[in-house]
């Protein structure tokens, strides 16, 4: 096990579905819709995934550009055969976040009108395990105490999930491996998050992770989390 006081650096590699789909030719005005389907590594199709928007791309001035656009429905659950439908008005295409409690998550690129039927396939994932101490106290109360675990997106809003520590102070999440961001060289980092301390995670596919310890001041137990 490997303490963080102030900051810390661990490295821990994860599995990832990642996708990346030609643009958008839907005309302004125009509804399009793409349908997808999420399942497990075995083919089965997994009920109650929620999808989310996380990055959207406009066509503007004959190249795609990052916007922010209101009026679209950001997230959506998959029904009971693991489908899901994302409708479209012009020529825009979304990155996907899809995310289920014991699974890993998983990401896809640059879908837009014209793509295919998205195809999703969610792992069990790798752990992501630690424990945290409170300086100052015999008997640790750890009510309210929590740890998040995140994944930078130079695109749009990071992935972020968030966990309440138990009665000895232990936290578990889990990861997939970074994905390969469309126009970056290097995958982002994931990011565990607890009393404004931030220590950077690399997950290995297949692999043990090596636990990280917190260790904070009992005044910071419940601070809220850094910003992005």
């Amino acid at each position: 096990m490997r303490m963080v006081t102030t900051s810390a650096r661990l490295c821990v590699f994860v599995l990832f579905a990642v996708a990346s789909i030609a643009h958008a030719a839907t005309p302004a005005g125009e509804v399009r819709s793409v349908a997808g389907t999420v399942t497990d590594a075995g083919g089965s199709p997994l009920p109650a995934v929620t999808w989310s928007i996380a990055a959207t791309e406009q066509w503007q001035d004959d190249q795609w550009n990052l916007v922010r656009l209101d009026g679209i429905n950001w997230q959506g659950v998959t029904d009971e055969n693991g489908r899901f439908k994302i409708p479209f008005r012009g020529k825009v295409r979304y990155d996907l976040q899809f995310d289920k409690e014991g699974y890993g998550p998983a990401f896809v690129y640059q879908v837009s009108a014209d793509s295919p039927d998205v195809r999703v396939t969610m792992g069990k994932g790798v752990q992501v395990r630690g424990l945290v101490r409170i300086k100052g106290q015999d008997q640790p109360n750890y009510a309210g105490v929590t740890v998040v675990l995140r994944l930078p997106n130079p695109r749009g809003s990071w992935y972020r999930r968030t966990t309440l520590v138990d009665h000895e102070g232990r936290y578990r999440f889990l990861a997939s491996l970074p994905p390969a961001v469309p126009g970056r060289a290097l995958r982002p980092v994931w990011q565990l998050v607890c009393a404004g301390k931030v220590v950077p995670v690399e997950v290995k596919a297949d692999a043990r992770t090596e636990e990280v310890e917190f260790e904070i001041q009992a005044t910071a137990t419940r601070n809220a989390p850094p910003k992005e």
